[in-house]
């Protein structure tokens, strides 16, 4: 009898350890998963925000048109929901590149309104947002 009753213990406590290291470990996994995802909807991001905001800087400010152009850019949110989930799951340094990153394309913006730029232009005014990116 008290064999059944180690055995049961014993049997008991490895259900229990084995649930614990389970959640643990698909904790742990989650997070990396988030954490990847976060990066890649950043990156993919990326291009579909620099192409509107290039619309914007080849565009004419004297156009009527321009100013609802710059809204309609503006309005666009998936740069913005890219850059939170980077911020919610992104190590230290991640976070920090990141918010270079966003500062990058903020001035980016701010200066593919100022005028009207010529294509040779704006391949110069876009490098810095380009370098943000790879690091």
């Amino acid at each position: 009898m008290t064999a059944a009753i180690v055995a049961a213990i014993a049997a008991t406590l490895g259900i229990i350890l084995g649930r614990f290291w389970d959640a643990r470990s698909e904790t742990t996994r989650w997070r990396r998963d988030q954490t990847a995802a976060s990066h890649q909807r950043l990156a993919e991001a990326f291009r579909p925000t620099v192409e509107g905001i290039r619309t914007v800087a080849l565009a004419d400010p004297a156009d009527p048109v321009f100013s609802e152009l710059v809204a309609r850019v503006r309005d666009d949110s998936s740069w913005d929901d890219a850059h939170v989930a980077v911020l919610l799951h992104g190590s230290p340094r991640v976070i920090q590149a990141a918010a270079a990153l966003d500062h990058a394309v903020t001035e980016l913006f701010y200066r593919a309104q100022d005028r009207l730029h010529r294509v040779e232009d704006w391949y110069r005014i876009r490098g810095p947002a380009g370098q943000a990116l790879e690091k």
